[in-house]
């Protein structure tokens, strides 16, 4: 236990680090099945939303993608700090209980962000978080505090809101959403301390098409708005770069972000024996990490199988390393060995014919 608390504040310390490198005024990135984008805004001094998209492999070949945006309540101090502090602690969390994750789980991770940010702004800084966990046995997980909104999206290209502003105007409306309806007054928020009661609920299947998160930003855009961006393109990387670009055309008052996701269109992770493995992407950066097992060094293998590396194979016309030619040995002369005295005259020798060398092929495996 308490390697594993080691191995959880190193792997929140380094998580902290890169995704508060995203200093960009507008940046996106995308591979196969995600993508990710932000934009600072013009009335915003700094971007204060951080946003995480990552692939996991656990040491016992559990295959999951997070995805997270959190965003820093700009009227409270370090913001960007606060929601810089909450993603990292809770993916740190995430990574290391990946092949147990469970709804306890995942209340464990978000309590304990919100334990270290209120441990260090002592309720004088906060952020919201809304993220999405997909694992492959088909179970996809929401974890959801603030205004943060995830979407899903149908394969008729159609969004539906899943999560709850956590606002008075969210609360009072219930089930009869008025989704344009934007509200600042934040009913709680991560690092608020023990009155959390976080949001945290598995998705009905069969799964989507793919899923979308927006900061209040990005969806303050509008509904009709977001439609028409989604309506438009199946591909997450479309999805992501439209809303940004809009965004940043409309000037948006606040940091716009927008993460999307296709979990059917991610590309296949590695299975490493031995260790987790982790692979996260921010709006202008990628991180690798590999967490060993101790005592084991990490070996790839496909999933599901083993195979064996056959042994090179030596061609007949292919030379011969030096190493490998034996030279005859001599024979040693005996009592028995007569030596004949050869005649006088000279005799020329016999012309010796002519032999053009052998082309060589070489061939490397």
């Amino acid at each position: 236990m308490e390697c594993e608390n080691k191995v959880k504040e190193h792997l929140a310390e380094r998580l902290f680090h890169f995704v508060s490198n995203d200093s960009s005024l507008r940046s996106s990135q995308s591979a196969a099945g995600f993508a990710v984008g932000s934009v600072r805004g013009p009335a915003r001094e700094d971007n204060q939303d951080r946003i995480l998209f990552a692939q996991l492999v656990g040491r016992q070949g559990t295959v999951a993608a997070v995805g997270v945006v959190c965003d820093g309540m700009g009227g409270m101090s370090s913001g960007g700090a606060a929601a810089s502090l909450a993603l990292s602690e809770f993916v740190s969390e995430i990574v290391v209980e990946i092949d147990e994750l469970n709804r306890e789980t995942l209340l464990i991770a978000i309590r304990r962000a919100n334990a270290k940010v209120f441990e260090r702004f002592r309720g004088e800084g906060g952020s919201t978080i809304t993220a999405i966990v997909t694992v492959d046995s088909g179970e996809d997980w929401v974890v959801h505090v603030g205004d943060s909104r995830l979407y899903t999206v149908s394969y008729q290209n159609e969004l539906e809101l899943i999560t709850v502003d956590d606002t008075i105007a969210g609360l009072a409306q219930g089930n009869h959403k008025d989704e344009d309806l934007l509200d600042n007054r934040l009913l709680q928020f991560v690092g608020i301390g023990s009155d959390l009661e976080p949001h945290v609920f598995k998705l009905r299947t069969p799964r989507p098409k793919g899923y979308l998160i927006t900061s209040d930003g990005a969806h303050g855009l509008g509904r009709k708005i977001l439609e028409s961006i989604i309506g438009g393109t199946h591909k997450p990387v479309d999805w992501v770069k439209r809303i940004v670009f809009v965004a940043d055309a409309i000037n948006v008052t606040d940091n716009a972000t927008a993460l999307a996701m296709a979990p059917q269109d991610l590309d296949t992770m590695t299975i490493f024996r031995g260790g987790t493995s982790i692979k996260a992407w921010t709006t202008n950066g990628c991180l690798e990490i590999w967490l060993q097992k101790e005592g084991r060094s990490p070996s790839a293998v496909p999933r599901g199988r083993i195979e064996k590396i056959p042994e090179p194979i030596q061609r007949v016309d292919e030379p011969l390393p030096p190493q490998a030619i034996k030279p005859k040995p001599k024979p040693k002369p005996t009592a028995k060995t007569k030596l004949k005295r050869l005649p006088s005259k000279e005799v020329p020798p016999k012309e010796t014919p002519k032999v053009e060398p052998r082309p060589q092929l070489s061939i490397k495996f």
